[in-house]
């Protein structure tokens, strides 16, 4: 018996065509202009600190950011289930007995003295492990930080009513020994000391001069700066702070530090970090000012701009770049208030 094989028959169709390639966005060359030489900013790489006198230890406790203990975001009490069978939500009725964990037993194992005594404990040993109290031996250093631990938690802790040994947990723990041991200083006998920065040897300086990049982003072209815009990261702030130090006769020149390779070291939890300052403004009495415009402020901020202070601090004490000085503000509408502040 004869099959026939069916035929397939293939209608040819009509290629939908390719949509139109999206537009490319504009970009702009954001560069240093050589006809603006004299608006050049300078700065140093600056990789570590350097102490000129070791016998003993002091810290400016009221210069130490503000420590918030913050109860709504570490429960002190919690409520466990057994899971048994299948569950789509906790509940309390669920089979088995509940328990209730508190922060009894961390309370009475953790009194107010023996949690001093840890901070101090671990703040001594950060301390021995720089470079610059390498000299210091651990049973002078003790109880001097013991002191200063005592200070900073009586003046510069917001508790928010919580329990006062709710700074034993790690997580603050951590925040307190950052804090204070990048704030003790070896002094002298009458309590002075002298921070200076350690610059690095192969790069020592950095400029505007090294700006030049492209960006999609939007940009304001500028007058008063090496650098030919300023790029707007947001719609208004960049753009509105750019307007004050332009129109400012406190500023001699400024730059926003996009592509310059200007940062500060910080450690923040443990690790380390680079802080990215928002400007360099040359202020028209010589100083430079490391300006940070941020409206919300965390406890990373706050480690933040206790770093650029003390880069500020020293640089200015080395002597070689003139004075510098930093200072944040919530917002564009208080640049011209800092301005004002570090114009005198």
């Amino acid at each position: 018996m004869r099959t026939t094989r069916p035929i397939i028959i293939v209608s040819p169709t009509k290629k939908k065509p390719a949509g139109a390639p999206a537009p490319l966005k504009e970009s702009f060359l954001v560069k240093a202009l050589a006809e603006r030489e004299a608006l050049k900013i300078e700065f140093p790489r600056v990789e570590g600190f350097v102490w000129q006198v070791r016998s003993r230890i002091v810290a400016d406790v009221d210069a130490i950011p503000v420590l918030t203990i913050e109860p709504g975001k570490e429960p002190t009490e919690t409520i466990s289930v057994a899971r048994v069978g299948y569950h789509t939500a906790f509940s309390l009725n669920a089979p088995g007995e509940a328990l209730l964990t508190t922060r009894a037993a961390f309370y009475a194992e953790n009194r107010v003295q023996r949690v001093e005594y840890l901070l101090a404990s671990r703040v001594t040993d950060a301390l021995l492990a720089h470079e610059r109290f390498k000299f210091h031996a651990r049973q002078l250093l003790f109880p001097q930080t013991l002191g200063i631990v005592r200070d900073y938690l009586a003046r510069r802790v917001v508790y928010n009513g919580s329990d006062p040994r709710e700074l034993g947990l790690e997580k603050y723990v951590q925040l307190v020994v950052e804090r204070l041991a990048d704030a003790i200083r070896p002094a002298d006998e009458a309590g002075n000391s002298l921070l200076l920065p350690r610059i690095e040897r192969f790069r020592p300086r950095g400029s505007t001069e090294e700006v030049l990049f492209r960006t999609t982003r939007p940009v304001r072209a500028t007058v008063k700066s090496h650098i030919s815009h300023v790029v707007l990261d947001t719609a208004t702030w960049e753009a509105s702070t750019a307007f004050h130090l332009e129109t400012s006769p406190l500023v001699a020149a400024y730059a926003r530090t996009d592509h310059m390779g200007f940062a500060i070291p910080y450690t923040y939890a443990g690790a380390g970090h680079n802080f990215f300052p928002d400007f360099l403004a040359r202020l028209a009495n010589g100083a430079t000012l490391v300006l940070e415009v941020k409206g919300y402020e965390d406890e990373q901020d706050r480690a933040k701009y206790a770093a650029a202070a003390r880069w500020c601090e020293a640089v200015s004490n080395w002597g070689q770049m003139g004075r510098w000085v930093f200072d944040h503000c919530a917002g564009p509408g208080s640049v011209k208030a800092v301005l004002a502040r570090h114009a005198a």
